[in-house]
């Protein structure tokens, strides 16, 4: 069975009004969500989850970021189509005016405030089942009933 990941990042889970929301838009897009688990990614696992960017420029700065404080980690039982449709596109830092921003769609449009403190990871289809082997095995926690 297919499954995908969703991995909110730890400047949007360490402030409770800009994660709810994001969760409250995750609800909205009813998404086909498996489970949900609260986690803090250490520095192995964030090499090895952003392996494929080593060596470019924002390499150590996002593992420092991902490494910073907790992430949700949300599986999701489809394509990461409508994932990746809700987060939006990568290239949003800076924005590129204030109406841009005040009618995009996506997450990342609408909260995003760095090129690595841009709200989500959606895992591409081919990277999910290495991706979720390595949330998989990060501690954490299951959390119930938010979504």
């Amino acid at each position: 069975s297919m499954r995908r990941l969703m991995l909110l990042k730890p400047e949007i889970v360490a402030h409770s009004t800009l994660l709810e929301s994001v969760l409250d838009r995750v609800r909205a897009a009813a998404l086909p969500i498996v489970s949900v688990r609260r986690v803090r990614m250490n520095e192995p696992a964030a090499r090895r989850f952003y392996e494929e960017h080593r060596g470019k420029f924002f390499y150590n700065r996002l593992v420092r970021h991902m490494t910073s404080g907790e992430s949700i980690a949300l599986v999701l039982a489809s394509d990461s189509g409508e994932a990746r449709s809700l987060v939006g596109g990568g290239k949003v830092w800076p924005p590129r005016s204030v109406i841009d921003v005040a009618t995009a769609e996506g997450l990342r449009h609408l909260f995003s405030i760095s090129d690595v403190r841009n709200v989500a990871h959606v895992s591409d289809d081919e990277r999910a089942e290495e991706e979720l082997r390595i949330i998989e095995d990060v501690e954490g926690e299951e959390i119930r009933g938010v979504l």
